[in-house]
Formats: C-alpha cells, structure tokens, sequence
C-alpha cells in the first residue's frame, strides 16, 4: 500500500528539492506550481485567479484516484501553514507530514538565479510565518529548520 508524504513549508524553502533527492521512480509528485506552469504555460508567480480552479481540480483529481487505488507513494507539497490543513491530509490520507521552516531570507536565497521576484518571494515567504501554526514537539510532524 503506497504511503503519501505530505511537505510542507514557506515558499522557496526547498519543498521540491527535498522531494526530488527522496522520491523513487514510480512515486507520484503533486506540487501546484509544477501543474500551475503544465497547465497553463505561464511561470510560478504569474497567477491567474481565472485559472486556478482548473489547477485545482487536476490536483483534486489526482488524490481521489490514488487515494482509491493506493499502489504507489505520492509527495503532495504544498504551504500548508495552517495546522488544519495538516492535519486534514494525515487524516484522510494517513500522510506522514513534514515541514520545512526556512527563514524568508534564506527562502530568497535558495530561489536565486531561478527568475523568482526576489521581493514577492521574501513577501510571501513572510506571510508564510505570519500565518503558521506550529505545535511543538508534535509526534505526528517531522520539522526540519533550516541549514
């Protein structure tokens, strides 16, 4: 039975990376800003509100079918700030949930040289934090901070 891995953290902070050096041939991978780019030709930060629905639903569709069959592991990145949304995938999914926490500065820093708006990425790293809810010493989060 496949297992999901669900990884989180703020924008920049290595969420494909880290999945990219631990995914196996054969594992699926969500990420939003891969399908965004897919799906609608456009870059990661070039967002279309008209477009995102369709973006979600592809997503959608996605873990309602792997979420009947389950014969693969699947890495679902996504921010994820809010302890909810967490704890929503681990219950549905029964996911194994890890969070990046990478300052926004060092979120900048790992961008460059990828085309990212270095100011909208520090902003949206920021909001990140604003708006992340962290237990500690939760058994059922694995937290990685930065290196």
């Amino acid at each position: 039975m496949g297992r999901m891995m669900f990884v989180c953290g703020p924008p920049g902070s290595g969420k494909t990376t880290y999945v990219a050096e631990r995914a196996k041939r054969g594992d699926l991978i969500i990420d939003l800003d891969d399908l965004w780019e897919a799906l609608t030709g456009l870059g990661r930060f070039d967002e279309s509100e008209i477009l995102l629905p369709y973006i979600h639903e592809a997503r959608n569709a996605v873990l309602k079918r792997w979420g009947a069959y389950r014969n693969c592991d699947i890495w679902f990145i996504h921010c994820a700030a809010w302890r909810d949304k967490r704890r929503a995938a681990r219950r549905m999914f029964d996911a194994d949930v890890v969070i990046l926490e990478v300052s926004p500065n060092e979120c900048v820093r790992r961008s460059e040289g990828r085309g990212s708006d270095r100011v909208k990425l520090f902003d949206m790293a920021t909001a990140w934090w604003r708006e992340y809810q962290k237990y500690p010493n939760d058994p059922e989060e694995t937290v990685i901070k930065e290196s």
